[in-house]
C-alpha cells in the first residue's frame, strides 16, 4: 500500500521517504531519532512505525524519516558521534558536525514546510552524561520521567498538554518539576519561546531548533527517561506520542 524510498546519504546515514502514490492533498511530516547514539528507543519506535503503522496514515501524510542521525554513536552506544561531537549542538550555519551537515544538505532537496517534526530522544537512564555535566548541569536536574519540548508560537495549535494527559491515562510517569535543565517546565512540557531559559538550548542549534527556524512551525522533541528502564516501554511511549500527534493533525 506504500511506496518506500530508502537512500543512503553521506555513506552511512539513512533517509526514508514513504508515500502511497495517491493523488491526494497530503501533509509532510519529518521524523528522526538517535541524534544521540546512546538513545535507542526512538530508532526502534520509528522502525516499528514504518513496518506496522505507516500505512494507516498515508492518505493524509507523506513521511520523511531519518531513523538514526548518529549511526556511529548508535553502533558504539555513545551520546556523541565518533568525533566526540554532540550532534544536537551542531545544527548551526555552517554545520558543526559531519552528520548535521549531511542532514542539512539533504533537507534542501525535500519539502520546505513540514506540518510537524518529531525528534525522538531519551535521557541517560541512570544519570547525567559527562557531556551534560560539562555544560554545567547538575545531577539534581535529572528528570527521571517523561517530558517533552514543543516549539510552536501559535498557542492554539500546541499539543503538549494533550499529549501528557493522554500518556497519564496509561500511568506513564511525567516530570512535574518546575524546571528541567534550567528550562521552565509546565507539567511535562517545555514550550518555546517562554520556556527556553537554558542558554545553551536557546542557541537553537539542536535538530529541533534548526527545523523550526527553517522548515516547520511545529517541532517536538520527545524524551523518555529515568525509571522507564524497559526498552519496550520506552518504544511504546515514543510510538504512542507520535500516533497521537498524527491523529491530531489528521483531523
Amino acid at each position: 500500500n506504500s511506496f518506500i524510498s530508502v537512500s543512503m546519504i553521506g555513506g552511512d546515514l539513512c533517509k526514508v521517504v514513504v508515500d502511497n502514490g495517491k493523488n491526494l492533498p497530503k501533509k509532510d511530516v519529518l521524523l528522526s531519532a538517535s541524534v544521540h547514539g546512546d538513545e535507542p528507543a526512538g530508532v526502534f519506535a520509528l522502525l516499528k512505525f514504518l513496518k506496522e503503522e505507516v500505512n494507516n496514515y498515508l492518505d493524509d501524510f507523506r513521511f520523511f524519516v531519518y531513523p538514526c542521525v548518529n549511526p556511529g554513536g548508535f553502533e558504539k552506544n555513545t551520546r556523541n558521534n565518533l568525533d566526540d561531537i554532540n550532534i544536537n549542538r551542531a545544527f548551526a550555519d555552517p554545520a558543526r558536525s559531519r552528520e548535521s551537515k549531511i542532514v542539512q544538505d539533504s533537507l534542501v532537496d525535500g519539502p520546505k514546510n513540514y506540518v510537524v517534526t518529531v525528534d525522538m530522544h531519551e535521557d541517560d537512564l541512570d544519570n547525567l552524561s559527562a557531556d551534560e555535566l560539562k555544560e554545567g548541569l547538575l545531577e539534581g536536574d535529572f528528570p527521571k520521567s517523561f517530558y517533552m519540548y514543543e516549539i510552536c508560537e501559535d498557542k492554539e495549535k500546541r499539543l503538549g498538554r494533550k499529549i501528557v494527559e493522554h500518556l497519564e491515562k496509561f500511568d506513564v510517569k511525567v516530570c512535574k518539576k518546575d524546571f528541567i535543565y534550567g528550562d521552565k517546565n509546565d507539567g511535562g512540557v517545555i514550550s518555546y519561546p517562554e520556556g527556553y531559559l537554558n542558554t545553551i538550548y536557546a542557541q537553537m542549534t539542536t535538530f529541533e531548533g534548526y527545523l523550526f527556524k527553517n522548515y516547520t512551525k511545529h517541532a517536538f522533541t520527545i524524551e523518555t527517561t529515568g525509571d522507564l528502564d524497559l526498552l519496550e516501554k520506552r518504544v511504546w511511549i515514543q510510538l504512542e506520542v507520535l500516533k497521537f500527534i498524527l491523529g491530531e493533525y489528521k483531523k
